[in-house]
């Protein structure tokens, strides 16, 4: 079974990553009691896969998941705080990762949860399969010194 380069999960021959990202953003979209979790599901997958980050945004990114994992802010409050920060007319640096700034970690991360577990779950799952990806992927960033 192939692996994923970057996160390293397991793939069925044929299916990269970002067709679990499209799968959970067209799940979505047909279901919209699924969108209280789209603000977790970006930060995973694109944590998990740093290179769709610059360097700065991939730390912002670690930022954000740390306070939706430990704090009780909802989305709406996070981009009210974050507005001016992100705002493309006034922040000093690019969020989507370039060949000159990218996101990446020292090594290859020992992700427990990636995109292809919350796709295995299934729809009817989804909210609770995201939330549990977070906590993965926060635990993890903790654990390898990542995030304090």
């Amino acid at each position: 079974m192939p692996i994923c380069d970057t996160c390293g999960a397991h793939l069925p021959d044929g299916i990269t990553c970002e067709d679990d990202f499209l799968q959970f953003l067209y799940w979505e979209f047909e279901n919209p009691e699924l969108l209280p979790a789209h603000h977790l599901m970006v930060l995973c997958y694109h944590i998990q896969h740093p290179h769709l980050y610059s360097e700065e945004a991939l730390k912002l990114a670690h930022q954000l998941l740390k306070q939706f994992v430990t704090t009780d802010i909802t989305p709406e409050a996070m981009r009210e705080r974050m507005k001016a920060l992100v705002d493309s007319g006034k922040r000093q640096n690019k969020i989507r990762g370039t060949t000159n700034n990218h996101g990446r970690y020292p090594y290859l991360m020992p992700w427990t949860t990636h995109a292809r577990d919350v796709v295995l779950a299934g729809p009817a799952c989804y909210v609770e399969s995201i939330h549990a990806w977070a906590q993965s992927v926060f635990k993890t960033l903790v654990l390898e010194n990542i995030l304090a």
